[in-house]
C-alpha cells in the first residue's frame, strides 16, 4: 500500500513538473499587457513598467469603469477595492479577449494608523487569464488632498481651494453631499469655479465642495499610483520556487532575533514569511537583514 502511495505521489509530482515546463520563465515576453482605465492612470504606471517587462503595454479606455463605483457619488461601489479591480479586468477580458490585464482601484479616508489624517490607498492588480493567476500590490500614503466641506461663502471657497492645491488639483461642486440634484466635476479653472459656485449658492444656499479624486484630475494620486506600480513590479520579478509564477511576496515578519549579549529574543526581525499569491506556498526567510544576532541596544533586557 505504501509503495502505491509513493508511486502516486511521484506521478503527481511528474504531472506538476510537466505542467510547469509549459510555463516560460519570461512570462511577459512578446505579450500584450492591457491596462483598463478611463482616467489616465497609465501615465503613472507605464513609465515604471515599460523598460522592465518584455511586453507591449496597451491602454484600454473603452470599458466604463464608473459602472463599478465613482468617487463623486453617482454610482456606489458595492465591492472592496480588490474585487472591483478584478471586475474591471474581467470586463476587458470578456469584451475584447485580452488575456493579460491590469486594473487599479483607489480608496480614501482616515489613515489606518493615524485616524485624524486623510490617506490614499491604491491597489494595482494584474490578472493573467492564460496561466490563471493574480498578482496585486497595495500602498497607503498620506500624500493626498482628499477633503470635502459644505461652504456658504466665497471666502470659504477660496480657503478651501488653497488648502486642496487648486487649480493643479480639480474640485467638484454639488448642491449637497448625497442625493444631489446638480454636480459639476473636473473644475480646474478659477473663473469657472467662481461662476458655478455663485450660481449654486444662490439656488441652494450652500455648496458642497469636494476634491476630484479621479487620477486624471489629481496629480497627488497619480504619484501614489506610480508608487503602487513600483511595488507591483517587484512582485512580478519575484517568482515562487514551487509553481514558478510571479507574485511571491513577504506577507508577515516574525520578531525574535536573539541578542548578541544575553541571547534572549528581541523585537528585531528573525524571519520574513513569503507567500505565493497563486499556490499559497510558504517560505520562511531567516535573517532578512543579514544579521544572526541583534545589537544589545535593541534588547529590552540589556537596554530596558
Amino acid at each position: 500500500m505504501q509503495l502505491i502511495i509513493n508511486l502516486n505521489k511521484h506521478l503527481l509530482d511528474l504531472v506538476l513538473f510537466l505542467h510547469l515546463m509549459k510555463i516560460p520563465n519570461d512570462y511577459f515576453k512578446d505579450r500584450k499587457l492591457v491596462f483598463v482605465t478611463q482616467h489616465q492612470k497609465h501615465i503613472a504606471v507605464f513609465p515604471v513598467l515599460e523598460d522592465q517587462l518584455e511586453c507591449e503595454l496597451v491602454l484600454c479606455n473603452q470599458i466604463d469603469t464608473n459602472q463599478f463605483g465613482s468617487f463623486s457619488g453617482e454610482v456606489k461601489r458595492l465591492n472592496d477595492a480588490y474585487q472591483t479591480a478584478v471586475l474591471k479586468c474581467d470586463a476587458a477580458h470578456q469584451k475584447f479577449g485580452y488575456n493579460l490585464v491590469m486594473a487599479s482601484e483607489g480608496s480614501f479616508g482616515s489613515h489606518p494608523q493615524i485616524p485624524f489624517l486623510p490617506s490614499n490607498q491604491e491597489l494595482l492588480l494584474l490578472k493573467d487569464y492564460k496561466y490563471n493567476f493574480v498578482v496585486s500590490a497595495t500602498i497607503t500614503s498620506l500624500e493626498t488632498n482628499f477633503f470635502a466641506e459644505n461652504i456658504k461663502s466665497f471666502k470659504g471657497l477660496l480657503e478651501f481651494a488653497q488648502k486642496v492645491k487648486f487649480p493643479s488639483h480639480a474640485v467638484i461642486l454639488k448642491d449637497r453631499r448625497d442625493q444631489f440634484i446638480e454636480i459639476h466635476k473636473g473644475i480646474n479653472n478659477q473663473l469657472e469655479l467662481e461662476k458655478i459656485f455663485k450660481t449654486l449658492l444662490v439656488k441652494y444656499g450652500q455648496v458642497y465642495v469636494e476634491t476630484d479624486m479621479r487620477a486624471c484630475y489629481n496629480p497627488s494620486r497619480q504619484r501614489v499610483i506610480g508608487d503602487a506600480a513600483q511595488k507591483l513590479l517587484k512582485q512580478l520579478h519575484s517568482t515562487c520556487p514551487k509553481c514558478r509564477l510571479p507574485g511571491f511576496q513577504v506577507t508577515s515578519a516574525q520578531k525574535g532575533l536573539k541578542c548578541s549579549a544575553c541571547q534572549l529574543p528581541t523585537n528585531s526581525i528573525l524571519y520574513q514569511e513569503y507567500v505565493c499569491q497563486n499556490c499559497n506556498y510558504i517560505l520562511k526567510s531567516y535573517y532578512p537583514n543579514h544579521q544572526q544576532f541583534s545589537d544589545p541596544m535593541y534588547c529590552n533586557f540589556c537596554n530596558p
